[in-house]
C-alpha cells in the first residue's frame, strides 16, 4: 500500500472518529437533559450532577464541532480579498490563511497542554469521579485536531 493511500484511509479512519464522537457527545448531553426534565416534572426532584455534565458536555459538543467543520473546509473565513484575486492567487492566498490558522491553533494546543498540566498538579475533582484534567483534555487536542486539518487544507490549496 502507498503511503498516499494510507495517510487517506487513516484521514477517513479520523473522520468518522471526530464525528462519532460528536454524535455520542451530543446525544449525551441530550439523554442528560431529557432525564432532568423527567425526573424534575415526574418525581418533582433534580439530578445533582446533570447540570455539570451538561457544561462538560456542551464544552467538548463545542470544540468538536469546531474540529468537524475544520476538517470539511466549513469554518468562518473571510472571503472579501478573495472576490478580486484571480483564480491562482485565490488559491494561494486560500493556503496561507489555512496555514496561519495552523499556526493559531498549534498555539492554542500548546496553551491547552500546559492547562491541562497545570490542572493536573494543582486541580481537583470535576465530575462523576474525574479529575478536571481529564474534563479539559479536550482544549489541547481539539486544537490540535484542527491544525492538522488547516494544515492539509493549506498544503492542497497550494498543491492544486
Amino acid at each position: 500500500m502507498s503511503a498516499q493511500r494510507l495517510y487517506r484511509r487513516l484521514g477517513r479512519l479520523a473522520g468518522r472518529c471526530q464525528s462519532a464522537s460528536l454524535v455520542l457527545v451530543l446525544g449525551g448531553l441530550t439523554g442528560a437533559a431529557v432525564a432532568q426534565i423527567v425526573v424534575r416534572n415526574v418525581l418533582g426532584i433534580g439530578l445533582l450532577w446533570t447540570e455539570p455534565l451538561m457544561r462538560v458536555l456542551v464544552l467538548w459538543g463545542g470544540l468538536l464541532g469546531a474540529q468537524v467543520a475544520a476538517r470539511d473546509g466549513q469554518h468562518v473565513r473571510l472571503e472579501v480579498a478573495a472576490r478580486f484575486c484571480p483564480a491562482r492567487g485565490r488559491r494561494w492566498l486560500a493556503g496561507a490563511a489555512a496555514l496561519i490558522a495552523c499556526g493559531v491553533c498549534g498555539l492554542l494546543a500548546g496553551i491547552g497542554a500546559r492547562f491541562v498540566r497545570d490542572e493536573y498538579l494543582h486541580g481537583g475533582p470535576a465530575l462523576l469521579g474525574l479529575a478536571s484534567w481529564q474534563v479539559q483534555l479536550i482544549f489541547p487536542l481539539a486544537f490540535a485536531g484542527m491544525a492538522v486539518h488547516y494544515l492539509a487544507h493549506g498544503l492542497r490549496s497550494w498543491r492544486g
